[in-house]
């Protein structure tokens, strides 16, 4: 148990700096969000409705809620790990949420729209497949001095 914390550690300070916060967020996102809708810790509401813990489960809301908190939760486990699955899962969520976005809004075809959503995605792309630091974590193949 002791050389697995020690691995974990090695491992979290081999991390490029803001890779290392995403994670952090990552883990502590999806640890949260399992154990708030596991556990009626909190109220909950939908549309500005206040809904009870039961109904919430039953509106199918907790199961989505879980399984995206699953998800992140996933994630973060992967970046800690350099698992080169996790840039890809990211990828794919980018690809496919943009979509979802453009679709959902009142006027598809505002220019603005499309724009700002595309860069929103482009960030992390460029992040986690070009930037040379996270690159090189993901390789196994970590160097300090690459930025």
């Amino acid at each position: 148990m002791i050389d697995k914390i020690k691995v974990t550690y090695i491992q979290f300070t081999l991390m490029p700096f803001l890779l290392r916060w995403i994670t952090i967020v990552f883990i502590l996102m999806g640890i949260f969000g399992f154990l708030s809708i596991i556990f009626p810790i909190s109220t909950y509401s939908i549309n500005n409705e206040i809904i009870s813990y039961e109904e919430i489960w039953k509106s199918g809301y907790a199961f989505v809620f879980l399984l995206m908190s699953l998800f992140i939760l996933t994630l973060g486990y992967g970046f800690l790990y350099a698992k080169n699955w996790s840039r890809y899962l990211v990828l794919l969520y980018l690809l496919l949420s943009p979509i979802y976005v453009i679709f959902k809004s009142e006027d598809i075809f505002n220019t603005w729209n499309v724009i700002s959503v595309y860069l929103i995605v482009l960030i992390p792309v460029w992040y986690l497949f070009k930037k040379k630091s996270v690159v090189s974590y993901f390789s196994g193949t970590p160097n300090k001095s690459v930025k």
